[in-house]
């Protein structure tokens, strides 16, 4: 379990530990009074909403008085509204303030927040143990040296925060001088209890110039980044103790002057963030970013991957009113921002260009910062051009339509009509063979021609006594998989509008049974030659790559009506973080991730890892072995197989920061004694991967509050029916002498019996997922569940009824989403 823990930053979790790093400190939540000085004019409009939901209301609402007055120590006036009316009793242990003076660029140099306050930080460790630096200067919020620095006029509803500070006194702000002229921002660490007892924290900030008299006036600052993008992943970016939720405030304090004396690293912005989230790419490289933060505790972010492609800088950075400086990645790059993630030393491949080819100086200080030269807006080299990402970029072009489904009962076949269009060239459709060796023919057609990876697939219901009243697909893992077709074959109507017939494998008796509800959905990626990203032709000599599609689904019924199988999750959500599902993956260490990038949808993960996929090669935790009611009580030595059901496998990748057991891809292969050790080693998926967000807050990722509760039909096998029996093979199966514990025979032949397998039950699968451990495992059990101690038949016949929903049916005793802490958002 150690390397778990010591890895838990991988794949980016920032939100979880980067709140350690240095500069800020943080305050209470609790409120109290003031002496309640004379009233300073002005009104509070009430309904410009609550601070809670709307931050910066806290200046916005104030009308009738200059918000900042900057004569000696600056003053801010600000307002907090709560349910509708003014907050009262707020004191200094509420609040932290602090402000600063925007200064612009000048010879290619990026603009900068410069505080007006620091702090000497005394270096104390570091790498080797010995800090870098002796002391160094941070910025940090105003001291706040008296109780009296924050007052409260009761007349109006307006706070004033006096700052420690007197910010015209260069002697007294590290030397930034004060310019009235300038840009400045003043932001709020703000953080209090609402009338409805819930803690909130809140970062609002006010943009302004000053003017002769020491009034503010509103002024647009610099924004390069929007918080609800950070939030798209992070779901609620929280730092150093929880406060720092906004990156405007982020800012302030991360500019060049702010330095982690321990490591040496400056802590600028752009320099610390694009670090950390390309950190693995950088140890790839040869850097360790790490820096000292509370406690002196040092935070390595090598292990952190980026969960999409580094490339794809509008994820963080898109011209809007929110951030009107979004596009300076391309229209104003800069070293500052560009070396991050690039390698500037000697060797790399920026040296090579910049020093040795082009002669711009003898190492990366002696070069100007005058990138927009060469890599500005329109330029053949330009950044945007450059960070083109052919197999996202691309996949607009390769649209699947699919226009109609039908199925025959007499022939077993479904009929698919279907197209493929470019998006990017007005919906034209592609003609599907037209590079294969005859085109017209799709069955020239191969892996390496544009479509001939594209299949479709059908997904049903298929295992004997399964209901159908709620679609569970279970057909590719139990004799199913053979139910697709590829989409070269079909035949074209002239138009490029392809039909073709998928057929649905005959039943088995006993074993299989096609009904139910259906899913056609086209899996697969086009093929096209690697495109230079600066001329856009091939490259020489020629080099096919995969470019994902965006691929599509459509129900049909083979029995009874359609009953659409309920949306659980959503793509939308799972490219909120990687960009496309499945075309990437952590700091570009794979150009294709996931089943070299044919599997890009949540439906398609679906198809294959229905309830019946079990690891052929993969084992769970020794704790959990076979009990001697399965298997007639002859695999009690023989731990479980791991269950890649998608709702095990998803949360068990996801969820590895909290889980107990490991989720492993690969067989341990047999163990040498000489050696002490398994002569396979598998990948220890969880402790590559920790979840950037809130993993309690399960939609997050789940939609119409689908987590609320499992209308699982059938359970989740545990038994591999793989025969590989090689242990030097990468997909030995341990248990594959099980194997024929659980055949049936029909007609001669054994088949693979579902029925026989020992199962989880639906809802004690999905919870115990994360919930691993062998306290709640046993909790489930009390409660009707069953964790392969039943067999699927057994479950299916009524013989396990669970009662989870009594106790855990959102409202209910405990129920799920007062544990997780979830507000309901809709109905189910």
């Amino acid at each position: 379990m150690d390397n778990k823990f010591l890895s838990i930053m991988r794949w980016g979790a920032i939100a979880l530990i980067a709140g350690t790093l240095t500069a800020c400190g943080g305050d209470s939540d609790n409120g109290g009074g003031t002496t309640p000085p004379p009233s300073t004019g002005g009104s509070v409009d009430l309904t410009a909403g609550d601070t809670s939901g709307n931050p910066n209301a806290a200046f916005t609402a104030i009308s009738g008085t200059s918000l900042v007055t900057v004569n000696s120590p600056p003053k801010v006036r600000f307002t907090v509204i709560d349910n509708g009316a003014v907050k009262t009793g707020l004191t200094t242990s509420n609040v932290s303030f602090i402000i600063a003076k925007l200064e612009p660029g000048v010879s290619g140099n990026p603009d900068q927040f410069h505080s007006y306050t620091y702090r000497n930080v005394t270096g104390v460790t570091g790498p080797g143990g010995t800090p870098v630096l002796a002391e160094a200067m941070q910025a940090t919020t105003d001291p706040k040296t008296s109780p009296s620095q924050l007052q409260f006029d009761s007349a109006t509803g307006i706070y004033t925060y006096t700052f420690s500070t007197d910010i015209t006194d260069p002697t007294k702000t590290n030397g930034v001088v004060f310019e009235p002229g300038k840009v400045h921002r003043v932001a709020i660490q703000l953080s209090y209890v609402d009338s409805e007892g819930k803690t909130v924290r809140v970062d609002p900030y006010y943009d302004f110039t000053v003017d002769a008299n020491g009034n503010s006036v509103p002024a647009t600052g610099r924004k390069m980044a929007d918080t609800n993008n950070c939030n798209s992943c992070h779901n609620q970016l929280a730092l150093h103790g929880g406060g720092r939720v906004e990156v405007q405030f982020c800012v302030m304090c991360h500019n060049e002057k702010t330095v982690d004396p321990d490591s040496g690293n400056v802590l600028e912005m752009r320099t610390m963030v694009h670090k950390i989230h390309a950190g693995r790419r950088l140890h790839a490289a040869g850097e360790d970013y790490t820096i000292w933060g509370y406690g002196n505790t040092a935070h390595d972010y090598s292990e952190v991957g980026f969960p999409q492609d580094l490339r794809n800088c509008s994820k963080c950075h898109s011209a809007s009113t929110a951030t009107p400086e979004g596009d300076n990645w391309k229209k104003v790059p800069t070293k500052q921002a560009c070396l991050t993630c690039h390698q500037s030393g000697n060797p790399s491949a920026w040296h090579d260009m910049h020093i040795n080819v082009l002669k711009l100086g003898t190492s990366v200080n002696d070069v100007s910062n005058n990138c927009v030269a060469c890599h500005g807006e329109g330029q053949t080299w330009s950044s945007e051009q450059v960070h083109w990402n052919q197999n996202e970029e691309n996949a607009a072009k390769y649209k699947v339509v699919i226009n109609s489904t039908t199925y025959n009962n007499t022939t077993r076949k479904v009929t698919v009509n279907y197209h493929v269009e470019d998006t990017t060239n007005g919906n034209a459709k592609w003609d599907l063979t037209a590079d294969c060796p005859t085109p017209g023919n799709g069955a020239t057609c191969t892996s390496n021609n544009r479509f001939g990876n594209l299949s479709m697939y059908v997904a049903y219901n298929n295992i004997v006594g399964q209901p159908t009243a709620v679609t569970e697909f279970s057909s590719y893992n139990n004799l199913g998989s053979a139910a697709n077709a590829k989409a070269v074959l079909g035949t074209n109507n002239g138009s490029n509008v392809y039909t073709l017939d998928v057929n649905i494998p005959a039943n088995i008796q006993g074993i299989t049974e096609a009904k139910g509800t259906a899913r056609v959905m086209s899996v697969g990626q086009a093929k096209e030659p690697l495109l230079n990203v600066v001329t856009r032709t091939p490259v020489q000599p020629t080099t096919l790559i995969n470019v994902s599609m965006l691929n599509s689904h459509k129900d049909v019924a083979l029995s009874g009506s359609v009953i659409p199988r309920k949306q659980i999750v959503s793509n939308d959500k799972c490219n909120a973080c990687h960009g496309l599902l499945g075309s990437g993956s952590a700091s570009n260490e794979l150009v294709n991730a996931f089943h070299s990038g044919a599997r890009n949808t949540v439906e398609s993960c679906a198809l294959c890892h229905d309830a019946g996929r079990a690891g052929g090669y993969t084992v769970m935790n020794d704790d959990f072995k076979f009990p001697s009611t399965v298997l007639n009580g002859q695999g009690t030595t023989n731990t479980m197989n791991q269950s890649m059901h998608f709702k095990r496998m998803i949360h068990g990748i996801h969820g590895g920061a909290i889980t107990q057991y490991d989720f492993l891809h690969g067989s341990r292969g047999v163990f040498d004694p000489d050696l002490g050790t398994y002569t396979l080693t598998p990948a220890n998926i969880s402790a590559e991967v920790a979840f950037p967000g809130i993993l309690s807050d399960c939609n997050a990722c789940h939609v119409n509050e689908s987590y609320a509760s499992d209308r699982g039909t059938i359970g989740s096998t545990l038994l591999s029916t793989s025969t590989t029996s090689d242990p030097t093979s990468s997909r030995y199966n341990e248990n594959y002498m099980l194997r024929t514990l659980v055949l049936t025979n029909v007609g001669g032949t054994d088949y693979p019996d579902p029925l026989k397998q020992p199962v989880i039950s639906p809802k004690a699968s999905s919870c115990t997922s994360c919930h691993d451990s062998v306290g709640v495992i046993q909790h489930t059990q009390a409660g009707g569940g069953v964790f392969g101690d039943r067999t699927q038949g057994q479950f299916l016949s009524g013989f396990v009824f669970e009662s989870c929903d009594g106790c855990h049916a959102p409202g209910g005793f405990v129920g799920v989403d007062a544990v997780h802490n979830i507000p309901l958002q809709g109905p189910d």
